[in-house]
């Protein structure tokens, strides 16, 4: 198939995504916003060797991303936004020229208020340029190791 962008925006009753994304070879854009049920990410998004963003937005109850996320090699901007995010995936440490996010240039991780540290990736990413750690709701103190 041939697809470019996906997007899949407003479908509160969503609760998977079915494998055979993986087989969307092309796909360079995928956005997913106000997915309330949707709890986590097949692991075939890590087939998605073209993809270059991934955008994860408001109401996805997504904890954790696939360790295969560290296979798309292209990936340049990861936006993961208002979601429940804990912690970012183990496959990211220890980063080699081969396998990796090498590519990633711009992080963003608003809001995402249940996730502690990223001492162990951030400094793994090499051609990171931004982060965004935002958050609305400065409620108590949260510190992050860098």
């Amino acid at each position: 198939m041939s697809l470019e962008r996906l997007v899949l925006k407003g479908f509160p009753n969503l609760i998977q995504i079915h494998h055979s994304i993986g087989r969307l070879e092309r796909l360079i854009y995928l956005k997913i916003k106000w997915c309330p049920c949707l709890r986590e990410l097949p692991h075939q998004i890590g087939y998605l060797t073209a993809l270059r963003e991934l955008i994860l937005i408001q109401g996805c109850s997504i904890h954790y991303l696939p360790d295969l996320i560290s296979n798309l090699r292209f990936l340049s901007r990861l936006v993961v936004e208002d979601t429940g995010l804990v912690e970012l995936p183990s496959a990211i440490k220890g980063l080699s020229a081969i396998k990796g996010l090498v590519d990633l240039e711009y992080l963003c991780l608003v809001n995402c208020t249940s996730l502690n540290s990223l001492s162990d990736v951030v400094g793994e990413l090499k051609s990171l340029t931004e982060l965004d750690l935002s958050k609305d709701n400065y409620q108590g103190t949260t510190s992050f190791d860098l």
